[in-house]
């Protein structure tokens, strides 16, 4: 709760956005399609993909491959956000996982819907420039400034797992190097994510979009 829901005895309204991999194939839009921010993402989408916002959450919301998947995760969530707000719904906080910090900060007022799909699209772009896998694993806290190690980087922290000093963390690098680190830590898993997800190579290959980066960062410190 925020200071002012506590004065007044009013509990705060906090929205959490999903990072990729919350949507499924065959959606039923009957309800997103009410969203007041319906006709806004339609023509921002045909703007950036020249695609109907119908068709393409119905062909492709089984798609969780870069550079489609965090466009659909970033429509999905401002859809269902809008419609929150429009039932009375406002939030006091926007926080986001991943991909999903973009919606937290179209619902911060801080992107358009406009700005938001393009820089989902961007980090799509970017993400489909990288192959690689993800692990799942614990580790011991006083490890984590090891990393990067054995080829993998920390993608993130997720947990202090209880009563112990290990965390629980998602690793990210090759398929090569992935493959290897499963081979040598028998509690580690392979995450479905078709990228990398995280991966610090992102911010290289971003680079190459720094002018529209640079473009869109002074466009939310004039706000």
């Amino acid at each position: 709760r925020d200071e002012s829901s506590h004065m007044s005895g009013l509990p705060s309204t906090i929205f959490i956005f999903a990072g990729e991999g919350a949507h499924s194939a065959s959606p039923d839009l009957t309800v997103l399609k009410t969203s007041p921010s319906w006709p806004a993402c339609d023509a921002a989408l045909q703007e950036l993909l020249g695609r109907g916002l119908e068709g393409f959450l119905s062909a492709e919301s089984g798609n969780h491959q870069a550079p489609v998947s965090p466009v659909i995760t970033t429509l999905i969530n401002i859809l269902h956000a809008d419609l929150w707000r429009s039932w009375g719904y406002a939030p006091t906080f926007a926080l986001g996982h991943s991909i999903g910090e973009v919606a937290a900060a179209y619902v911060a007022g801080l992107f358009s819907i406009k700005e938001a799909l393009e820089l989902a699209d961007q980090l799509g772009r970017v993400a489909a420039e990288l192959p690689g896998a993800m692990v799942h694993t614990v580790v011991p806290a006083a490890s984590l400034s090891n990393f990067p190690h054995k080829g993998l980087h920390l993608a993130a922290v997720n947990c202090t797992l209880p009563d112990s000093t290990d965390v629980s963390v998602s690793l990210c690098g090759t398929e090569r190097h992935a493959a290897e680190w499963l081979a040598s830590d028998e509690g580690a898993t392979k995450l479905t994510p078709a990228h990398p997800w995280h991966h610090p190579l992102y911010r290289t290959t971003a680079a190459r979009s720094e002018e529209h980066t640079s473009e869109l960062q002074s466009q939310i410190g004039s706000r």
